[in-house]
């Protein structure tokens, strides 16, 4: 699920929005190399180089990976099948005034 941001205030002060990062949980059929569902916090996805891989599509994502109590732990570098990645939301324009 992709997140929308919001701007924050800190110390008073009203900050820019900052992306949050989407959380994705993957079933064990739907990456490569780990047993048990991945709950990873995604940093990156390679949309651009796709991995042909078992007769299949696969894309290579990295990000954080969140255990089952919601903590953070190490970085993670997997394959996932394409059809299991949400598609971005398209990137709106901004709005030119004269």
């Amino acid at each position: 699920m992709w997140t929308r941001s919001a701007p924050t205030i800190r110390g008073g002060r009203l900050r820019a929005a900052v992306r949050s990062r989407p959380v994705h949980v993957f079933a064990e059929t739907d990456y490569c190399y780990g047993q048990g569902p991945l709950i990873l916090k995604v940093d990156r996805v390679e949309w651009a180089r796709p991995v042909p891989h078992e007769g299949d599509t696969w894309l290579e994502v990295e990000g954080v990976v969140i255990d089952p109590a919601g903590r953070e732990g190490a970085r993670r570098q997997v394959l996932v099948r394409a059809q299991r990645m949400p598609v971005p939301p398209a990137r709106k324009r901004p709005r030119l005034r004269p």
